[in-house]
């Protein structure tokens, strides 16, 4: 049924989005994403929805959308909705530039490191 959904909402970016994480995942990876129905629609979506500018403009390509930004789990870890948490905790950088969000993150991800010898 989240094919059906896909299909019903009639936007071809999703779909394709869709279809490369169905073609790329193993078929029991895609068991266990699209068991949580609800919660994969949403990050599917929530991703497009993020990028959809930044793709129409050629700014990422869809590809790289695709392998790097689209994919909701990494290896065997379980499929959590860390998307979702991402955009509430960072919703403040919503109107910035793509390198200034990278720098920013990469600020808040510099004050948990300690370094020495």
């Amino acid at each position: 049924m989240v094919e059906k959904h896909f299909l019903q909402v009639n936007d071809s970016l999703l779909w394709q989005s869709y279809q490369f994480l169905k073609q790329n995942c193993s078929t029991d990876e895609f068991a266990l994403l699209v068991e949580n129905r609800q919660d994969f629609i949403y990050d599917v979506e929530l991703a497009v929805r993020t990028c959809r500018r930044s793709i129409e403009s050629g700014e990422i390509p869809f590809e790289v959308f695709c392998e790097y930004i689209l994919p909701p789990k990494i290896y065997d870890e379980p499929f959590e909705p860390w998307r979702k948490a991402c955009v509430e905790e960072f919703s403040f950088m919503q109107s910035l530039s793509i390198p200034k969000i990278c720098n920013t993150l990469n600020h808040c991800i510099v004050k948990g490191f300690t370094f020495g010898g």
